[in-house]
């Protein structure tokens, strides 16, 4: 753990450095060029002037999903903050014709839908885990005792009852006190029966996958929120729906995305709804090595809303 805080401070300190002094600030006076970055240089990173920065989940768990899905090489490469302005303010058709947010809304697509599919075991696991308390339960001593409890609720109700038709007053008072005294005492076992604190249940956070427990305190949920994990994971799904809905307005405009032409609307929807053009739109970096038949989608596309799990986001 240690290590891991020593490396973060020390990339903190480079990205500070970068920024007041330059990327060149190591390279001899004479061999310095003096040129500010650009967008489409093959050193920076195509991934994070779209939005999405690669090392958002270093020391967690996701960061395996990231390098997954870019590559060690995507991290290595340069995350300017220069260059990120100057391709938000670049034309839209250029923008388009890069293929950059189309090629960053893929990995962001493929790396939702694992962590959909995670989150869908997970799904399944908690579910078994309540079944199996509940079967448990059903046998306990808390059951136990709410049974017990329901006998001397039924007889003390019929006793109030016909001491009421005998006409004692004050036998049947008592026996409806004694009556709600059982009400209570099984209310107050019902409710803890319910609440299932005796068991250690687990359920993955809908959002980022993290595995939370029915015994987490409220801090811990709190921190779970303002973590690596949450945070990372909701910013990529917004992400995702802002590039969506930028590449279909390049597509209506007809703009080229990514090399390809754009043609009139009717040859556009045309095209979006083909299987063949969805297997064409690929991140040119690994493009090959990357990519299955499986995790290729349209850029319209966003796929359900079903999340993965991991027990701490901050590993």
């Amino acid at each position: 753990l240690r290590d891991s805080r020593a490396v973060a401070m020390a990339d903190a300190m480079r990205a500070m450095l970068d920024q007041l002094m330059g990327t060149e600030r190591d390279v001899p006076l004479d061999q310095r060029t003096g040129r500010s970055r650009h967008y489409s240089d093959a050193d920076v990173c195509k991934y994070y002037i779209c939005g999405f920065d690669v090392t958002c989940f270093k020391n967690t768990k996701s960061d395996a999903d990231v390098l997954r899905c870019v590559g060690a090489e995507a991290q290595e490469k340069v995350r300017d903050d220069g260059a990120r302005e100057a391709f938000r303010l670049a034309p839209e058709a250029e923008k388009a014709k890069c293929g950059y947010e189309m090629d960053t809304k893929m990995v962001l697509d493929r790396m939702i839908r694992e962590c959909d599919r995670r989150i869908e075991r997970g799904m399944v696991r908690a579910r078994a885990e309540k079944e199996e308390a509940m079967i448990k339960m059903a046998t306990s001593a808390d059951a136990d005792t709410l049974r017990l409890l329901e006998v001397k609720m039924k007889e003390s109700a019929a006793k109030a009852e016909k001491l009421g038709e005998e006409g004692d007053v004050d036998g049947a008072e008592a026996e409806l006190a004694h009556l709600e005294t059982f009400e209570q005492r099984a209310k107050e076992v019902k409710a803890k029966m319910d609440s299932m604190d005796a068991y250690r249940l687990t359920e993955p956070c809908p959002v980022s996958g993290t595995l939370l427990c029915n015994t987490d305190t409220e801090e811990r949920r709190q921190e779970h929120l303002m973590g690596k994990q949450y945070t990372g994971w909701t910013h990529i799904r917004k992400l995702r729906d802002e590039l969506a809905a930028r590449l279909a307005k390049y597509e209506e405009a007809g703009f080229a995305i990514g090399g390809r032409s754009g043609g009139d609307g009717r040859d556009r929807k045309r095209r979006s709804r083909s299987p063949d053009r969805d297997r064409s739109y690929r991140p040119r970096d690994n493009r090959d090595r990357e990519y299955g038949r499986g995790d290729r989608d349209t850029y319209r596309g966003g796929g359900d809303r079903r999340y993965e799990p991991y027990r701490d986001d901050r590993r």
